[in-house]
C-alpha cells in the first residue's frame, strides 16, 4: 500500500486556493490534508497536522507582517 503525500495548503486568495486544491486532488498520490488562509491558521495547522509538505504563498506571510518586521 502506497502512502499518499499529505499536503497543507496555505493560500489567502480564494481563486488560487481553489485551483491549487483542484490540481493537487487530481493527483492520485497526493492529498490535501488542510487549508489555511491566514498566517495564524498556517501556524495552528502546521502544529496540529501530520503533513509531509507545506505549499505556501510567501506573500501570505509578507502581506500580514507588521511593517516594522520587513
Amino acid at each position: 500500500m502506497n502512502k499518499k503525500i499529505q499536503v497543507l495548503l496555505a493560500e489567502n486568495d480564494p481563486f488560487w486556493r481553489q485551483r491549487l486544491v483542484t490540481m493537487i486532488d487530481a493527483e492520485s498520490d497526493i492529498k490535501v490534508l488542510g487549508i489555511a488562509s491566514t498566517k495564524e491558521e498556517v501556524i495552528r495547522a502546521g502544529a496540529q497536522l501530520e503533513k509531509d509538505v507545506l505549499v505556501m504563498d510567501v506573500m501570505l506571510l509578507l502581506n500580514q507582517m507588521d511593517w516594522r518586521q520587513r
